[in-house]
């Protein structure tokens, strides 16, 4: 699953997105720059790591749903930063296929 987040408020001219990828078993496999800056974990930090600690809260049941049968999500998340402080986003997450459509 590949999950970009961005703040509410909108993404400044410039600005980076937060981007992460989670494999199946809900561990975090890759970190891009703009999620470091969103949240603070370098990629050490989270990489390896369950992607439920980065929820403030857990998902949407609208999210588990979408997730469950295959489908992308769009909806808002609240995040935890590397501070312990929730972070609202924007959150897309789309399940990642192989060549078979077999999930990643």
């Amino acid at each position: 699953m590949r999950i970009y987040g961005t703040p509410l408020y909108g993404t400044p001219q410039g600005a980076e997105v937060a981007a992460a990828a989670v494999d199946a078993l809900g561990v975090v496999t890759a970190w891009s720059r703009g999620a470091r800056l969103l949240l603070g974990y370098a990629r050490g930090e989270v990489v390896g790591r369950p992607a439920s600690k980065l929820l403030a809260v857990g998902p949407p049941d609208s999210a588990r749903r979408s997730l469950a049968r295959r489908e992308a999500w769009l909806g808002r998340v609240a995040l935890r930063n590397q501070a312990g402080r929730p972070v609202e986003a924007d959150v897309r997450a789309c399940p990642l296929t192989d060549a078979e459509k077999q999930v990643q």
